[in-house]
């Protein structure tokens, strides 16, 4: 395949997307695997556009990232999104290759869905989250791939969840368009042969219900819920039939027995549904994916190449020119910096992407961290810093280098 640039690579098509297309490629200067996400565009305030959509999507969810971005490219024809690579395949190929229990297809919708309202509290659900938009971990961890792109239907909460619900039990992409085939379909399904007559039709009726968008995303997933507790026993025990003889001690031994079948209920809901709900939580956003790390990078292709200046933290500057064909910096290093402990205090590094160079500086050595910076071309406007590495959120030793990039503005056409 044709290479995104000097660095990137695609390698495989993984599946056509709502706005354009999921390749697995490489990152030939880390020599890392990465998803490459390529969206077609109409020129350059287009690309502007998109790309800010990009931004905003990221600025409203701080959830540790499960498959975030770690660069974007652009060429005449597309916006290539560089993201990190995860071993899995998208849940739409998941759910044709493996067979769920009911009870697992319920457990697995009801912590998407209560994953998605806890969300809806920092940011508007308007991204698809149909299954070819969620991708399953080899851990069964999901990840949304785009956050930025509104969905194609405006529909609610419910709908979308009733649907995917469909879809696992059925193994079959397509949800039908009118309620009565969603019924059927249900209806025919092995999978409901587990239930008895009058959970199978409760399952349908609450299904039938959400797509028809009759039931709020809340009222499903308790709903979905309370349709797999543990069967009704008896709470509390018998009166005895005389109870003139029975012994004093029965009301202490019925408050016992009602105590425990409380607990034990309540043990049965949280061991079952919090395991499964762990085991398949979604990442999300992580979901959501953020995407501070590279803040709007734009790289059209013909500009012209141009010098390279690298300061660090220790006030010493040096002109340097980067090589031909070679758009990564080359990584400057201090030989008087003394060796990390393997034992020394690490810290989180901090965003700097958005910040002008002083910020950023600030940032890092509040953060513990010792700094180097370049200042490039960049779409961005002057003085703004528009990549970093170590990534946001990383972990990193206290005292070690975080070298960041700074728009010096766009190159003269």
């Amino acid at each position: 395949m044709k290479p995104v640039s000097n660095r990137y690579t695609r390698e495989e098509l993984i599946i056509p997307l709502d706005h354009g297309l999921l390749y697995r490629g490489k990152d030939l200067s880390l020599q890392r695997i990465v998803f490459i996400y390529a969206v077609p565009h109409q020129g350059q305030p287009y690309a502007q556009t998109y790309i800010h959509q990009i931004g905003n999507s990221a600025q409203v969810t701080n959830s540790a990232p499960y498959m975030h971005v770690f660069d974007v490219e652009m060429d005449q024809t597309y916006i290539y999104i560089i993201m990190k690579y995860i071993k899995g395949t998208p849940l739409q190929q998941f759910m044709l290759n493996h067979t769920f229990s009911i009870q697992e297809a319920a457990a697995f919708v009801t912590s998407m869905g209560q994953t998605l309202m806890e969300i809806a509290e920092d940011r508007p659900l308007n991204f698809s989250i149909s299954p070819n938009n969620l991708w399953v971990s080899d851990e069964l961890q999901i990840s949304l791939i785009n956050t930025w792109d509104k969905s194609q239907h405006n529909q609610r909460l419910s709908k979308e969840l009733s649907g995917i619900l469909y879809s696992l039990v059925t193994q079959t992409k397509q949800v039908p368009a009118d309620t009565e085939a969603l019924r059927n379909g249900l209806q025919s399904s092995h999978l409901l042969d587990e239930l008895s007559l009058t959970q199978k039709k409760t399952l349908i009726t609450t299904a039938a219900n959400a797509y028809e968008e009759r039931l709020s995303a809340l009222s499903f997933t308790q709903s979905l819920k309370d349709l797999f507790h543990e069967p009704n026993e008896i709470e509390g025990t018998e009166e005895p039939e005389d109870y003139a003889v029975a012994p004093r001690h029965s009301h202490k031994n019925k408050a016992l027995a009602t105590l425990f079948t409380t607990l034990k209920h309540a043990l049965f809901r949280k061991l079952v549904w919090k395991r499964i709900s762990l085991t398949l939580s979604l990442a999300l956003l992580s979901a959501v994916v953020f995407i501070g790390v590279f803040a709007y990078l734009i790289e059209t292709t013909g500009h012209k190449e141009s010098k390279s200046t690298l300061a660090s933290s220790t006030g010493n500057q040096q002109q340097t020119s980067p090589p031909e064909n070679k758009p990564q910096q080359i990584e400057i290093k201090n030989a008087k910096e003394p060796v990390e402990a393997k034992t020394e205090n690490h810290v989180v590094v901090p965003v700097l992407t958005g910040l002008t160079r002083e910020d950023a500086e600030k940032q890092a050595l509040a953060n513990g961290l010792r700094y180097s910076f370049y200042i490039e071309t960049n779409a961005l406007a002057a003085g703004t810093v528009f990549k970093q590495e170590p990534m946001p959120h990383e972990e990193a030793a206290k005292g070690s280098r975080v070298t960041f990039w700074i728009s010096k503005g766009s190159a003269a056409p």
